[in-house]
């Protein structure tokens, strides 16, 4: 991410507008969406987006009036966040897939760093580029401040050690990383906390004035945790046998600390206790949270948005009467509350759904204007969408569920061919906004069901740890009780069904015709993980790092002895029906030996079986020629053993 062309197209990109009333074709759902972030700088003069133009990743900037300034490709890089640091730096968080060397375990792996642009200058600068006693990788952003007239980045970063001799530098084994501080003009750096002692995971909150309000670390043996203050003293503390403690923010006037605690058995509390000390008191003890919001340059809470809500509720009475002026505006629209200005006047709202493929707006609260920056997928027009809606069941053991339908744009909803299409995590959840993969089946004429199965994360933490020992059991039965819903309602015929999804989800296609019998007419597995025990074990070594690594896994997976009877590579054949495998080549997340191997299984049984590599392509589909290459294949498969006509 070296080279910066100024450019006059952004202006036409940004003002596009859906032009089509047909059917588009499936490269308009395979592309990235021309727009996949946008934030506003502090003083609302200048905006970024991360955009897609002509299938390049690409930084676009531009200035208030609409002016462009800036279009920087990205390269190989695969942008995953933008955040303003004042108004002439924008950091760039960016992943890449790196070789490791031999004396590694994992051979490669998903890195991260940051990237600061000066976007008067048009010069680029990775964060700790040029500083040998640190890795060129950051493993998280915790926040902008200005500190003295200066703008700071917070990273999380790790140091190296120099060994005797001239031999380089090296690893450092005996910390965890630290806490960085970036002057973004100069790029100099500087550690303001420590991670945690040996053995033990530390994390922070960074205070309005730049310095370490709170620490929390946690031991690996045992999940001994503690939360301390800006002068070491101990405010909170515990076991968490399974690791489930978090710090969540600051309090809203900045002199408290909120935590999070999901004790084995028990919903999700949130905590808050006086930074100075003080008895721990529940937070928002009866409010189902979906997301918080915190001020962009002190980190204090703002307020939050309850589930089912289209905004959040903020503790600012004026703001939060903007915020029910803004709910009304979009009804029905599904709208997110993406970025704001520190003071609180602008904001960047995204909105898809029903006759939306994806829409981003600025809203200026000073004159109650709203404009149209870009929009996501623009090659597909609003009537081409299809119609979207929450489908609510009840699994077999009576376990109250939901999913989203997406329904052809052109037919009716009778007796349709569909395709179950579950989410991957598999702690995710599907909502009902435009969803590039459902959009394109239904396109073809298929129902599209998303189950928001046991174990996703759209209700409370009760439902979530239902899934516990539950992968290809009642995980899986939730799914096909979704299709015995549709086909009750006469929706669906469910003898024209297909199972689908990626990761998680690509477990739970092959689960579909492999643990299960004669449900689907046939499975597409994306990046799927094949076999439990090798994904706990041989693919990533640091889930069985110490006691609360282990006790975790017992929980959610149960005894060893009980994998092999969910691992459908060892139920290969069992199969009742053909299965196409899609696996990324640089996946670092579920290797691509687990479709290999599953394909090897399936091939020694007799059952027939097809797999599509993705060259370049990581767990994520990343890029707009693999997702696509991965989208033909998907669709022809179904449209091949389960026609629409």
């Amino acid at each position: 991410m070296r080279h910066i062309v100024r450019s006059a197209f952004v202006g036409a990109l940004l003002a596009s507008t859906p032009v089509m009333a047909e059917a588009p074709p499936l490269s308009a759902y395979g592309r990235l969406p021309d727009v996949s972030s946008i934030d506003i700088a502090p003083d609302g003069s200048r905006m970024a987006a991360a955009m897609t133009v002509k299938g390049a990743p690409t930084i676009v900037v531009w200035d208030s009036s609409g002016k462009p300034l800036v279009a920087l490709p990205a390269g190989e890089s695969k942008v995953r966040e933008l955040q303003w640091a004042g108004p002439q730096h924008l950091v760039i968080r960016a992943s890449q897939t790196t070789n490791l060397p031999m004396d590694f375990m994992q051979r490669r792996i998903e890195t991260y760093g940051s990237i600061v642009l000066d976007v008067d200058k048009g010069t680029t600068k990775q964060v700790f580029e040029g500083d040998q006693s640190k890795l060129k990788l950051t493993y998280g952003h915790y926040g902008v401040r200005q500190i003295d007239g200066k703008w700071n980045l917070f990273v999380k970063g790790q140091g190296l050690d120099r060994e005797f001799g001239d031999t380089g530098y090296v690893l450092n084994g005996r910390t965890s990383p630290g806490l960085f501080r970036i002057d973004v003009t100069s790029m100099k750096d500087k550690q303001v906390a420590t991670g945690g002692d040996q053995g033990e995971w530390a994390t922070w909150l960074v205070n309005a004035n730049g310095t370490v309000g709170a620490k929390l670390a946690i031991s690996a043996q045992g999940g001994i945790w503690r939360i301390d203050n800006a002068s070491n003293k101990t405010i909170a503390s515990g076991v968490a046998p399974d690791g489930n403690v978090g710090l969540v923010s600051l309090g809203y006037d900045g002199t408290s600390v909120i935590y999070s605690l999901a004790p084995i058995g028990s919903e999700v509390q949130w905590m808050e206790v006086p930074l100075a000390g003080g008895t721990p008191k529940p937070f928002l003890a009866d409010v189902s949270v979906d997301r918080i919001y915190t001020h962009p340059l002190t980190g204090h809470l703002l307020g939050y948005l309850e589930d089912g809500k289209a905004f959040p509720t903020i503790v600012n009475p004026a703001v939060s009467q903007t915020m029910q002026q803004l709910a009304a505006s979009f009804i029905g629209r599904n709208p997110r509350l993406e970025a704001m200005s520190p003071d609180l006047t602008k904001f960047i709202v995204h909105t898809s759904g029903n006759k939306d493929s994806g829409t981003w707006y600025n809203i200026d609260t000073t004159t109650m204007k709203a404009s149209i920056l870009g929009r996501d997928y623009p090659q597909i027009a609003n009537e081409s969408v299809g119609p979207i809606r929450v489908i609510r069941y009840a699994a077999a053991d009576g376990l109250n569920m939901d999913g989203i339908l997406t329904l052809p744009a052109d037919r009716e909803a009778k007796n349709l061919p569909v395709v179950l299409l579950p989410h991957g995590g598999p702690h995710s959840m599907d909502r009902a906004d435009f969803d590039w993969w459902a959009q394109a089946y239904a396109s073809r004429g298929y129902a599209v069901f998303q189950p928001n199965f046991r174990g996703s994360t759209n209700r409370d933490m009760a439902f979530m740890r239902a899934a516990d020992q539950q992968w290809g059991r009642k995980m899986q039965t939730d799914i096909s009780d979704g299709l015995a819903e549709l086909a009750k309602q006469g929706i669906v015929d469910p003898k024209r069904a297909c199972i689908v999804g990626a990761s998680y989800g690509g477990y739970a296609a092959l689960a579909g015709v492999v643990l299960q019998k004669d449900i689907y007419r046939c499975a597409v597995a994306v990046a799927p993980v094949s076999d439990i025990g090798d994904m706990l074990i041989k693919d990533d070594l640091s889930m069985f790092d110490g006691k609360v690594g282990k006790d975790s896994i017992d929980r959610r997976f149960g005894p060893r002895s009980s994998w092999t009877e969910v691992s459908p590579r060892d139920k290969a054949a069992q199969a009742s029906a053909p299965i196409l495998l899609i696996h990324g080549k640089d996946d670092t997340v579920v290797p691509l030996y687990h479709s290999t191997s599953m394909k090897a299984a399936l091939e020694k049984a007799g059952k027939p079986v097809q797999m599509v590599m993705l060259d370049g392509e990581d767990h994520w589909l990343s890029t707009s020629a693999t997702r696509m290459k991965m989208l033909e294949a998907a669709v022809g498969f179904v449209e091949k053993h389960n026609p629409a006509n």
